[in-house]
């Protein structure tokens, strides 16, 4: 930037505000982005773009808001689907727990809710019964 003898610089432009319909197209462009990773076979990177997304859900709508409940089902799913179920049972169990303080017991997302701590409670169970021979207790 050129500037004359006397003559002040301009401050620099400041930067958009964001408006949040600039957060929720983000938002569900990389909510589509980690859905085709998982269907691609991507577990792990799908896992990191759904902590970013709920980190974000958290930071601008609350932590008690529906979209950031979903997005904290999502990566629960996400850690369910790479074999890390106890944190995806601890993750579905408080996202439950929240979901039926706020909507009700009875609310669709409050059952499906519960329906994901089921699952993830089952894989964790599978798990934990599975042993190497060297593993089990002797009769």
């Amino acid at each position: 930037m050129d500037v004359l003898v006397g003559q002040q610089p301009s401050p620099p432009t400041p930067p958009p505000p964001h408006a949040p319909a600039d957060f929720t197209t983000a938002r569900n462009l990389l909510t589509t982005l980690a859905d085709t990773l998982h269907n691609a076979g991507a577990a792990a990177e799908q896992r990191l773009l759904r902590q970013c997304v709920l980190d974000a859900e958290t930071r601008h709508l609350g932590s008690d808001h529906r979209d950031t409940l979903a997005g904290r089902n999502n990566l629960a799913t996400a850690l369910n689907n790479l074999g890390r179920h106890q944190e995806a049972a601890d993750l579905h169990q408080r996202t439950f727990a929240d979901l039926e303080r706020i909507l009700g017991p009875d609310h669709p997302d409050t059952v499906a809710s519960r329906g994901n701590l089921a699952a993830a409670r089952a894989a964790l169970a599978r798990t934990q019964r599975r042993r190497l021979p060297w593993q089990r207790s002797r009769p």
